[in-house]
């Protein structure tokens, strides 16, 4: 298994979602980031600048080995896509119901 992290416009998410759903991987969660932020103006002062952290969602997609191709491309093909990053995922656990792998995913 392989955890899909895929840094996004919010205005791109149903489509993304969409994407991602039909693909049969499974959102393990969406959060609200701020991007690093680009220097637009510089200051006064020698190595001051103004910088704009516009808003992003963080999907974090549990995928199995063979889907990871397919869903880091309907990501990728997205206008909304900002970065895409992939990570081993050695194990997941759901406490409740003690179901592993994929199956553990809400």
């Amino acid at each position: 298994m392989k955890l899909v992290v895929a840094i996004i416009r919010p205005e791109h998410r149903a489509p993304i979602l969409n994407s991602i759903n039909e693909l049969g991987g499974r959102v393990v969660s969406l959060s609200q980031v701020r991007d690093g932020g680009t220097p637009v103006i510089p200051g006064i002062f020698r190595n001051d600048h103004v910088h704009t952290h516009s808003l992003r969602l963080r999907l974090d997609i549990a995928v199995n080995d063979e889907q990871v191709e397919k869903v880091v491309k309907a990501i990728g093909l997205s206008p909304g896509a900002c970065h895409i990053l992939v990570q081993p995922l050695d194990e997941w656990l759901r406490i409740a119901s003690v179901e592993q792998g994929i199956l553990a995913t809400p």
